[in-house]
């Protein structure tokens, strides 16, 4: 079982290594290989959505902000002067992503701005590691007053697309995580589904490719042999894969 000693050491090796990608669904697999547990697949499929998704370039890890609410904490909104404060309750990564996409306000009218962890009026707060993806530093963004150093024109294609790209990426990234693992049923799958939905992003392959893993070991008791904390991190694709099949 491979094994890092910490999730910086990680997030280095990624840099390092999946950033040498020449495309996203290399980088997928790349990530795949080199993570350790269900945080780290999930960090390095994540980073392939934002790149698919939003188009960033470069080494620095983004993350998606739009959960809000929780912990009484107050909702993000922009101010009179166009600044702007609240707070974003769950960021993934939070200890070393370097971009943000901030949700502000909601429904039809919300906006999206990016910003960089050195901007002014905002801040990170790491929250405690629970039982599920206890590695993956989930934290808040703190923001008061915050100047956006960028409005986001986004099409809702674009924002509809995330989760289904988020799902794919993950996937594929775990499926490459299990096949440098030694399975055979996670290479076959991943020769089979893996191009078509990092490359082109196909639906209906990512369904298939979701469906064939349940039917599979892929979801298996003896995955806890192979995936540190599966019992805990495996509701992370028990997830994805409800979504996905709901489409």
């Amino acid at each position: 079982m491979k094994t890092l000693e910490n999730p910086s050491d990680f997030w280095q090796l990624w840099q390092s290594q999946a950033m040498r990608a020449g495309d996203l669904h290399e980088m997928a697999i790349l990530g795949g290989k080199i993570a350790s547990s269900l945080s780290e697949v999930f960090m390095a499929g994540y980073q392939v959505a934002m790149r698919q998704v939003f188009d960033l370039q470069g080494p620095a890890w983004a993350a998606f902000c739009v959960s809000e609410g929780a912990d009484n904490q107050p909702l993000v909104e922009f101010d009179d002067d166009h600044k702007i404060s609240g707070v974003k309750t769950w960021v993934a990564a939070a200890d070393v992503s370097e971009i943000f996409i901030v949700k502000v306000g909601r429904g039809p009218d919300a906006r999206y701005c990016k910003l960089g962890r050195s901007t002014e009026g905002l801040s990170i707060k790491i929250k405690a590691p629970g039982e599920f993806l206890p590695d993956l530093m989930i934290g808040q963004l703190h923001m008061a007053k915050v100047k956006p150093e960028a409005t986001l024109s986004l099409e809702r294609s674009q924002l509809k697309a995330f989760p289904m790209a988020e799902a794919g990426a993950i996937f594929v990234t775990f499926l490459s995580f299990l096949a440098s693992q030694g399975s055979d049923s996670g290479a076959r799958i991943l020769s089979r589904y893996g191009e078509a939905a990092t490359r082109h992003r196909d639906v209906k392959a990512i369904k298939a490719m979701v469906d064939e893993m349940r039917q599979s070991e892929c979801f298996d008791e003896g995955m806890s042999m192979l995936v540190p904390n599966w019992q805990q991190d495996r509701k992370l694709l028990d997830m994805y894969q409800a979504m996905v099949m709901r489409v």
